[in-house]
């Protein structure tokens, strides 16, 4: 499974479990200092452990500077923690 950081909208946090064959998403109200407590509560929820990710996609390009910027910073600290891959989508291709 990969793990999608997606701040594009204002004061929602949007994340997404997926693979080749299936999307699992969560959304909820909050603001960027709320994305660690939510990948956290996200991932138990669906029972992965983060050394079970494959990489992490951060979405970029749309949204505010500071929600990006911050979603960057997590998915390239989690990323260098677990040594996974990190790529950069646009909202378009989260679709």
């Amino acid at each position: 499974m990969y793990l999608l950081l997606d701040p594009s909208e204002h004061d929602r946090i949007r994340l997404a479990l997926f693979d080749t064959s299936e999307v699992i998403w969560k959304e909820e109200p909050g603001a960027p200092k709320n994305f660690l407590s939510c990948i956290d509560s996200f991932l138990r929820e669906q029972q992965i452990e983060p050394s079970a990710l494959q990489g992490i996609a951060v979405t970029v390009g749309s949204g505010r500077f500071t929600n990006t910027r911050v979603a960057a910073v997590i998915g390239n600290t989690f990323g260098f923690v677990h040594h996974l891959p990190i790529i950069s989508v646009t909202k378009e291709e989260t679709q």
